[in-house]
């Protein structure tokens, strides 16, 4: 999924295919800086996390698959340390509408796949963010035929809210569905 001009975000793709979308640069209505040096900007599309340069990405919360797995076990998931958590404003209210560019063929993840890692994405707290770092793009999970991406191609270390990601996957799940496949990116 891609923020119009803001923050490259949700691919569906092919496992065993690597991705490469990106996004423009940030249109914030509000800017928060933290003493880490983190900001998140309100945009027309929810809040974007732009993390510094030095924070260190291997911490334990920016590992999707980890958090998803004590999450199924009722244990306590990790949090940016001197981060909040972004706000709880509906996925809904994240997404521009109709955004969905289908890229949908024969070698294109199965749908269902699709709306597996939408549904894993959407079943994590609704206190997480999706982040990219320290690469251009950031693999999120894998299941079965389907991969999710999230990509930033001005610099690395941005974050969005979990459930517009999980948005992002349904949307494309949605309206690039074709003979059983889909694939796509929402910007």
């Amino acid at each position: 999924m891609r923020l119009r001009n803001n923050l490259a975000l949700i691919f569906a793709f092919l496992a065993s295919a690597a991705s490469s979308r990106g996004f423009g640069g940030s249109r914030g209505k509000g800017v928060i800086t933290f003493e880490s040096g983190a900001t998140i900007t309100t945009t027309q599309y929810g809040e974007v996390l732009t993390l510094p340069d030095t924070f260190d990405i291997s911490y334990p919360a920016f590992n999707i698959t980890r958090l998803l797995e004590l999450h199924a076990t009722n244990e306590t998931i990790p949090q940016l340390p001197g981060i909040p958590p972004p706000s709880n404003t509906p996925a809904s209210a994240m997404l521009p509408k109709g955004v969905a560019h289908c890229e949908t063929s024969g070698g294109s993840p199965n749908q269902m796949d699709v709306y597996v890692i939408s549904s894993k994405l959407d079943h994590l707290p609704d206190n997480q963010w999706c982040c990219t770092g320290p690469s251009k793009c950031t693999i999120m999970m894998y299941w079965f035929t389907a991969g999710s991406d999230i990509c930033n191609w001005k610099s690395h270390n941005k974050c969005i809210h979990c459930d517009a990601a999980s948005a992002g996957l349904y949307l494309i799940a949605n309206k690039c569905a074709k003979n059983g496949k889909a694939g796509g990116f929402v910007r």
